[in-house]
Parts: structure tokens; sequence; C-alpha cells
């Protein structure tokens, strides 16, 4: 049953691509221009972005590993302080981008703001011994 199902799925999948196919072919209109990779400004926008994006990974994978240790280890307490204190670095740091007017870049540096914050406080954790504990209770 679940064969003979797929199998008419497929057939119906490809007589619609067909269709489709056949229908463009007989339009002839031409394809829309791309607008944002052609643009010298958006090109340097991203850029930007990705050079900080990559920049942020190194920091970014550590932080992830270590809020997945502690949150295994069920240190949640600790975790949602740092996550307050952290997220007003954010805030702060995403005001300050607002005013300087730096736009989509200044977002994405405040957000790795944000991580380099987080890397701080999991790394300032994980070095101590508070958040180990032996068995199932805290």
């Amino acid at each position: 049953m679940a064969l003979r199902l797929a199998v008419d799925s497929g057939r119906r999948l490809r007589r619609g691509i067909r269709l489709s196919a056949r229908r463009r072919s007989t339009r002839q209109t031409p394809a829309p221009e791309p607008r944002i990779a052609t643009r010298r400004a958006s090109s340097s926008l991203l850029l930007a972005v990705v050079l900080i994006v990559a920049a942020q990974q190194p920091v970014a994978g550590v932080v992830f590993v270590l809020d997945g240790v502690l949150i295994g280890a069920g240190d949640q307490n600790y975790l949602a302080l740092a996550g307050l204190i952290t997220t007003a670095v954010f805030g702060a740091a995403a005001a300050v981008m607002l005013a300087s007017h730096t736009g989509l870049p200044g977002v994405w540096a405040a957000y790795s703001l944000w991580l380099l914050a987080r890397f701080a406080t999991l790394t300032l954790r994980s070095r101590g011994s508070r958040w180990l504990v032996t068995g199932a209770t805290r």
C-alpha cells in the first residue's frame, strides 16, 4: 500500500513538472534580474556581515558547548542569572549601535558582544566546581 502510494505520488509530481515546463516554454517571459546582488552597497554590507559572523564562530562554538554542558549538569539557576546579565550587555550594545546608525553590521556587532559576554560568564562558571553535582539531585 505504501509503495503504491509513493509510486503514484511520484507519477503525479513528474506530470506536474512536465506541465509546468510546457507552460513556461510557451510564455517566453524574461527571467527577473537579480536586484540585490548587483548593487555595490548591498554587496559591501553583505561582506561586512559575513566577516563579523565568521569572526564570532569560534566563540559561538565554545558558548554552545558550555551551554549544553551546564544545562545537562542542571545548573539552570546560574544560566538564568547569566542570561539576564548578558541580555543587559546586548541591550546596551544594541542601543549604542542604534544611536551610531551602524545598521545591520552594528546589529551583528552587538550580537557578537552578547556572545562574548556569554563566553565570559560560562567559562567563569565552568572553571569552578560548583556546577559539578554527583547524583540526580542538586
